[in-house]
């Protein structure tokens, strides 16, 4: 099984145009920030996470991929956090 990485890299061999590659990158952006308005925090981490840092890593390259990934799991954290205060503890 290949991992998402790698299916990106491949659909940017298949889209060798950068410019194309920045719009993908740009409406992932576009639908994280849709999911952040209209989902909830945990749900928008996990889809970022899952879906954006590969992007991410395969477009930019593994400098940016890093870093996004250590955002998306503080993140994650974050808003973890927020869901156990809110039904857990208050």
């Amino acid at each position: 099984m290949e991992t998402a990485i790698i299916l990106y890299k491949k659909l940017g061999a298949i889209f060798s145009n950068h410019y194309i590659m920045r719009l993908i990158l740009v409406l992932m952006f576009i639908w994280t920030v849709v999911n952040v308005l209209y989902g909830s925090q945990l749900y928008a981490a996990g889809m970022f996470c899952a879906l954006g840092v590969p992007l991410i890593t395969a477009v930019m390259g593994k400098k940016y991929g890093m870093s996004s990934a250590a955002l998306g799991f503080i993140w994650f954290v974050f808003s973890l956090r927020v869901l156990i205060w809110e039904f857990f503890i208050k």
